[in-house]
């Protein structure tokens, strides 16, 4: 009887593409997967390790699962805690079984089966071996895509490229895979994601390939009707892009550019850009080559350093410059990081007042982008289909090219739609966050 094992991922979708490489693997190598823990003979935790919140998450769950184990179940730690911390794991949990990194996720097979007869191995560092990702165990809708690993930029505040290391991006041909494959699968949407997709391609010079080169590699390509971008660094923004975006019959009129503060003090500080101003114009010009054009960024509040005087320019800043989506996070003091040594640092009673302050202008911002849709008409994936209406009226709920998945608002539907089912809505109401729509006869 093949081995059984559960898969658990925590994190961003970039570790939710490396946990569908792992179970793809497994499965690949013969063994089963089980949504029931309890029949598990091997339990994977994907950690996150970005911030401490995730950290802790993480921890939380390593710990429930060595505590609550059945007989002779194995747990694994695997993911960007796993890589962050290392043997340290092992010592603050003496009941775990194994070490995964965040770059050895396609040896998992290998390491599965030595848990039998091996103490504690660990698969640390870089890669034994050069094979990429393909297949992936993926479900639903919508499935995320990672064209690169690691990063290059040197933010003072972020510690992926300090366990992810730098960039590598991947070949053009198994991208082009990953997309086809999702189609088979009946996937409409494919989210491309890195740490920084404006940088895919710069390790790849025998290619010559970048972002642009490889989204119109894309168009021409079997893959999902839609297609998204997810984390492109402000510098990467370029005339170039949106024009291509813009084009495309399949990539969505969207882009996520997070900023993460407007004040040159603050970004300097945070080891970025110091000019934000260049992102409004490359806004204007998106929204007049395609009217529903969105765009979405996050912001860190409460950076060291960071001044009322910076905070009040961030908030006429968010305020004038109508982001659709907007993701705000307080400032979190990482070890290893340059942030935590800086002078300055903020109370967390500050970073709160300021989060709620910066999410109050946000949500009439939204609000008002929102309203600029009422009347239009939009296609609409259909996610999630109730036999009783939600909220009294709806019995179908999905999202436009506007929206991306999980991170932003929803579109209503009054009618039962099939989940999977594109269709043509019309909006008749607006929410700060969400939408009303009537399908289109």
């Amino acid at each position: 009887m093949n081995k059984t094992f559960f898969l658990i991922n925590y994190g961003c979708p970039k570790n939710l593409v490396d946990g569908e490489g792992i179970a793809a693997t497994l499965i690949d190598d013969g063994f089963a997967q089980t949504t029931d823990v309890d029949k598990a003979d091997v339990v994977l935790v994907n950690t996150c390790g970005f911030i401490g919140e995730a950290e802790m998450e993480s921890r939380a769950a390593i710990e429930h699962f060595t505590k609550h184990r059945n007989p002779g179940q194995k747990i694994v730690a695997a993911g960007c805690l796993t890589e962050r911390r290392g043997d340290s794991l092992l010592e603050d949990y003496q009941d775990l079984d194994a070490l995964l990194g965040t770059r050895r996720w396609n040896e998992v097979g290998e390491l599965v089966s030595r848990l039998d007869t091996d103490h504690r191995p660990t698969y640390l560092g870089p890669a034994v071996s050069s094979r990429e990702m393909t297949e992936r165990a993926v479900a639903g809708t919508h499935s995320y895509v990672k064209i690169a690993d690691g990063c290059n930029k040197n933010c003072s505040f972020c510690t992926i490229p300090s366990f992810k290391g730098r960039q590598k991006s991947l070949s053009l041909a198994t991208i082009l895979f990953q997309l086809k494959s999702l189609t088979q699968r009946g996937i409409k949407e494919a989210v491309l994601v890195a740490q920084e997709l404006g940088s895919y391609g710069q390790d790849l010079r025998d290619d010559g390939l970048d972002l642009v080169g490889l989204l119109q590699e894309i168009e021409e390509s079997p893959g999902p009707e839609w297609m998204r971008l997810m984390y492109v660094y402000p510098s990467a923004l370029s005339r170039q892009l949106l024009e291509t975006i813009v084009h495309s019959d399949r990539i969505c009129d969207y882009v996520d550019v997070p900023i993460q503060h407007c004040s040159p003090n603050v970004l300097k500080l945070m080891r970025r850009p110091t000019k934000s101003k260049p992102i409004l114009r490359y806004m204007d010009d998106a929204r007049e080559m395609s009217a529903d054009f969105a765009f979405r960024t996050t912001i860190i509040v409460g950076f060291p350093g960071e001044t009322q005087a910076d905070f009040d320019e961030l908030l006429k800043f968010v305020d004038d410059a109508e982001f659709d989506h907007l993701g705000v996070f307080r400032y979190n003091r990482e070890d290893g990081t340059p942030a935590a040594q800086l002078p300055g640092q903020v109370s967390e009673r500050v970073k709160q007042e300021r989060y709620d302050q910066l999410m109050k202008v946000q949500q009439a911002v939204s609000l008002r982008r929102r309203k600029c849709s009422v009347g239009k008409e939009a296609d609409v994936l259909i996610e999630e289909s109730f036999s009783a209406p939600l909220r009294g009226q709806f019995f179908s709920v999905g999202r436009s090219a506007r929206e991306a998945p999980e991170v932003d608002g929803q579109v209503l539907m009054r009618e039962k739609l099939a989940v999977g089912a594109i269709v043509r809505s019309k909006i008749v109401a607006a929410e700060p966050y969400d939408l009303h729509a009537i399908l289109v006869k």
